[in-house]
Parts: structure tokens; sequence; C-alpha cells
């Protein structure tokens, strides 16, 4: 059994305080969790990896933590920290982040930033923004934007006016 699969096992509710308690505070173990695990499709278990690599992000701050591989809910309630991910970013990256910055090169999935508090997000496309209430998202495209947004948005480096949207390449 690895290290992601003990971790699974003695989690009894999924909450960052929770994965915090219970996960390694070495960043060099975090890192090799993060980069071997390999979450079923179950929610929980995509769920938990997206804790860490916020957990691993805010011990590492001030340097950014470095994603190789196409993960969901990275950063979820990120507070500080940087996280920076060379590629695509499944569904749910930012999901109720607080603080500090995510950049993704690639493209991210859907319902990214859903119920963002603060922080900024970047990246190339974003599949679809979730409803957000404060931060700062800026893509070259997004393809789908939900009603809701609180977030100042910006596509190709331009506002976005809520209320209007045109696709933008």
């Amino acid at each position: 059994m690895d290290n992601f699969e003990n971790l699974l096992d003695k989690l009894e509710f999924i909450k960052k305080k929770e994965v915090c308690e219970l996960a390694p505070r070495d960043t060099q173990e975090l890192l090799e969790i993060i980069h071997s695990a390999k979450p079923k499709d179950e929610w929980a278990e995509r769920m938990v990896l997206g804790y860490l690599t916020t957990i691993c992000a805010e011990y590492m701050h001030p340097d950014p933590l470095i994603i190789e591989k196409k993960l969901d809910f990275i950063g979820t309630e990120l507070e500080k920290g940087h996280i920076i991910v060379r590629g695509d970013a499944g569904s749910g990256a930012g999901t109720a982040m607080l603080g500090g910055k995510i950049t993704i090169e690639g493209i991210a999935g859907e319902n990214t930033c859903k119920s963002m508090l603060g922080g900024e997000l970047e990246a190339e496309t974003i599949e679809s923004l979730a409803n957000t209430l404060h931060g700062v998202v800026k893509a070259k495209k997004i393809n789908k934007i939900e009603k809701k947004q609180g977030a100042d948005i910006y596509i190709n480096g331009k506002k976005y006016k809520k209320g209007f949207f045109a696709c933008f390449h």
C-alpha cells in the first residue's frame, strides 16, 4: 500500500484541516505522494489529492509548487503560495480558493474556481468558469462562464463585463 492509500485509510472526513493533520510535513514526501498517486475516479480521492497540492504549496511558500501531471481540484482552499501546472489541469482547479496564485500553462478543466473567494488563477484556456465570489481570473480564452461572477475576469487582457459574453480566441 502506498503513502496516498495509507492517508486515505486514515481520513475520517475530507476536510483541508484533517488532510493537513495527517499529511507529511516534509515537502519532498508530499511531492512524492502527489506525483505518484493514482486516484480512482472517486470524487473523494481526487479531492484529497487536490488538498495535498494546496498543503504542499502553502508549506513551500514563497517557492512555487510545480505540478507536471493532470489532476483535479488543484489548489482547493489555497490561502497562500504559488502552484504552477506545466500542462493541463483537471476539473475544479482553484475551488474555494482564498489567496495565493495558480498558473496553468495549458487548459483548466470544468468548474474552475468554483466558489473562489480570493487569490488569482491564470490559464491559457478555461473550459468552464464556475460561479465565483472574489479574486482574479485571467485566461486567453474561456469557453463557458457561469452567471454569478464576483471575481475580476480578464479574457485575452480585456476585462470581462458581466452580462456580456463573446468567445475570445
